[in-house]
């Protein structure tokens, strides 16, 4: 998904073509089941003039001159309900792209994107719409979306993040006969307090090649409506994994996914918090939800620690100590005593040593040579790398602007810790 202020249109839908003929068939939705009449816009490529078209019922269709098409138009609102397209059964679509002047936000009516790509089985890239503004959201929400695209291997999920409520019918056959899809997760829903009838029904239905399926988080759930979560898995014969969340509902309300029974004794659950562990664990008891899914040995749920928790990785987020902060590649503050995290977590004490390729410790008053000749002399200067400056109270640059007080220096790719008036070694030992 994109959002672009600057677009013609409230919503533009571009879309992929396996070649560059026949027709395309569109249908619109607003707040019901029953299409509706409207006006789009579609043009060839992705600039370039508009030609509008006037939709009406099931058999409206536009002509694919272009292997790239756009499809565009406003939301046409009456009252929270949204005017938005089906492309249904288009079988000649291989991807679809979206963009938005602007996210959505508030409430949500009925029917928003419903049956949007079903039977498109061509597709192999599907978007989702930037949703992340919504608080509640009507009947039908993205009901039908992708069902049917036996192309696709990997599926996105919209951001519901901000939801407190829904309607009925919630995703309902979201994924259904994805068969080519090997591992679908859900959207975030550890927010919602109330669901109404039909909530996720038959989610993941008859994806055959699915090896991995994500559970909702039901951590705020107080009340569901009928047939909820029923036949979430369905069909789902290669299913090895379930991705666990808080325990939530499922706690006090045993409820059918409809697993394969096939599945008994190779299906585990892996739970991603380490305290919801033994939770889950007591629901492979007889009668419990994961008992009735076919998981009945306490141990085939398990806890496994992800690799991000573990490591400090650049393109994570950083953790701040101590309240300072910076950032790698742009002007860093560090004060003196102050610890902080970046490329790997880095320490910058007065009057200790610290290890970078090799254990370094630095001289006060004397000058060393590594790649490069470097010279550090209290409140002098030193070339390494590039020229920095390393004078008392002062700053100096290396791959950016960095604070160096109390006239000490540091180097950042590694945990480094400044020793006043001792020597050190780095490839080679060095000494300063």
């Amino acid at each position: 998904m994109a959002t672009i202020n600057n677009q013609d249109y409230d919503i533009i839908h571009t879309l992929t073509f396996s070649e560059a003929s026949g027709v395309c068939p569109i249908i619109l939705y607003r707040g019901s089941l029953s299409p509706i009449s409207g006006t789009v816009y579609y043009r060839a490529g992705t600039s370039g003039s508009w030609t509008s078209l006037s939709v009406s019922g099931t058999r409206t269709t536009f002509p694919v001159t272009d292997t790239t098409m756009q499809v565009a138009h406003n939301w046409n609102k009456s009252g929270n309900n949204y005017m938005t397209p089906s492309f249904q059964n288009a079988t000649n679509i291989t991807s679809i792209a979206i963009s938005q002047k602007t996210f959505l936000t508030g409430t949500m009516g009925n029917f928003f994107m419903y049956s949007y790509a079903a039977g498109c089985s061509s597709l192999t890239s599907l978007d989702v719409p930037d949703t992340s503004g919504l608080t509640s959201v009507g009947n039908s929400f993205m009901d039908t979306y992708a069902a049917g695209c036996s192309s696709l291997t990997s599926l996105a999920v919209p951001d519901t993040s901000s939801l407190t409520s829904v309607g009925d019918f919630f995703m309902y056959t979201y994924a259904a006969d994805c068969s080519s899809l090997t591992s679908l997760a859900v959207p975030d829903t550890s927010s919602l307090t109330s669901v109404g009838n039909s909530f996720m029904v038959a989610y993941a239905a008859d994806c055959s090649s699915l090896t991995s399926l994500a559970v909702p988080d039901t951590s705020s759930l107080t009340s569901v409506g009928d047939y909820f979560m029923s036949y979430y898995a369905y069909g789902c014969l290669s299913l090895a994994e379930l991705v666990l969340p808080a325990v939530g509902w499922f706690k006090d309300n045993n409820v059918d996914w409809s697993v394969p029974a096939g599945r008994l004794g190779v299906l585990k659950g892996r739970v991603l918090d380490p305290d919801d562990l033994s939770g889950w664990k007591a629901l492979t008891a007889e009668g419990k939800t994961l008992y009735i899914n076919y998981i009945r040995d306490p141990e085939l749920v398990y806890y496994e620690e992800a690799t991000e928790y573990c490591e400090y990785v650049a393109d994570l987020i950083r953790t701040i100590i101590q309240s300072q902060s910076y950032n790698a590649d742009t002007k860093r503050p560090i004060t003196q005593s102050q610890a902080y995290q970046a490329d790997t977590f880095r320490k910058i004490n007065k009057v200790y040593q610290y290890p970078a390729d090799t254990e370094r410790i630095t001289l006060k008053d004397y000058s060393y040579s590594a790649d490069t000749e470097r010279m550090a002399l209290k409140d002098y200067s030193y070339s390494a790398d590039t020229e920095r400056m390393a004078l008392k109270g002062y700053s100096y640059s290396a791959d950016t602007e960095r604070m160096a007080l109390k006239g000490y220096s540091y180097s950042a790719d590694t945990e480094r810790i400044t020793l006043k008036d001792y020597s050190y070694s780095a490839d080679t030992e060095r000494k300063i």
